[in-house]
């Protein structure tokens, strides 16, 4: 029976799941082979109204769904993997769609267009595909699902009107998706402190050693706030990047703030 204090919470399809790899899959031959299912686990918290869900470094699992091996006419190898389930916080088996170059029910067309822009600068032609510990890419939940949170802590969202907070994120929606990418137009949002100077600084967690600039376009004042327009050399990002989804960090007036790439390399 039921207690009457039980809290369920609906995950809904579609909510985004980073999975990372938690063992080496390549195209080489004689390894890994279409079928096989790896391990791999939750790369960050899943958080559905206010609660965690799905915890970073929960159990989940994949399959590969296709290989192509490189060959001596110089063709590059290729995989893919299937997510399959991760592990929510009450222990249940969560469905997934999409995986690393599948696509999911809701896979924004974006990813398909910066695949094609940035694939000559992420395989070598004649080289191995191969992906491994750290390497993370994105599923999805493949429908609504309830699950019990009952004594899981609400998580606590910071109030982005706070003094010394700092944000910035892609601007997706302003993206010409007819047009190759130039410039990666990204949002800035600083309070207490002016925006100075925005730049690159780490790229999936590595200190660059010449940051990249990133380039004012416009800028207001809201409050004691500052929310700037700014661009960014995409050819530039691209040649730090791996293979999946990658994260780089932006730094203005001693501050940093991660920003996720949401397509996949």
């Amino acid at each position: 029976m039921t207690p009457s204090y039980a809290k369920q919470i609906i995950i809904p399809g579609g909510t985004q799941v980073y999975l990372e790899l938690s063992e080496l899959v390549t195209s080489k031959r004689g390894e890994n082979n279409v079928g096989e299912i790896i391990r791999a686990s939750v790369w960050r918290n899943v958080v559905v109204d206010g609660h965690i869900v799905i915890k970073a470094g929960a159990q989940a699992v994949g399959r590969i769904t296709e290989i192509k091996r490189r060959n001596i006419a110089g063709k590059k190898g290729q995989l893919k993997i299937a997510a399959i389930s991760a592990r929510a916080i009450n222990g249940d088996n969560i469905l997934l769609d999409g995986g690393y170059h599948e696509k999911g029910k809701s896979r924004v067309a974006l990813s398909v267009v910066l695949f094609l822009f940035v694939w000559p600068f992420i395989f070598i032609p004649g080289k191995n595909a191969e992906l491994g510990p750290g390497n993370v890419f994105d599923s999805e939940v493949q429908d609504d699902i309830a699950i019990d949170v009952t004594g899981s802590r609400p998580v606590l969202k910071l109030d982005m009107s706070d003094e010394g907070e700092f944000y910035a994120d892609v601007m997706y929606d302003t993206i010409d998706l007819e047009k190759k990418l130039k410039f990666l137009p990204i949002e800035i949002k600083q309070c207490g402190k002016q925006i100075t100077n925005p730049r690159v600084v780490t790229v999936n967690g590595e200190l660059l050693k010449n940051p990249i600039d990133m380039e004012i376009e416009s800028i207001v004042e809201e409050d004691d706030c500052s929310i700037a327009i700014t661009k960014l050399k995409f050819k530039t990002l691209i040649k730090q990047f791996q293979l999946g989804i990658n994260r780089f960090e932006v730094e203005s007036g001693g501050q940093t703030t991660e920003i996720v790439f949401q397509a996949e390399m």
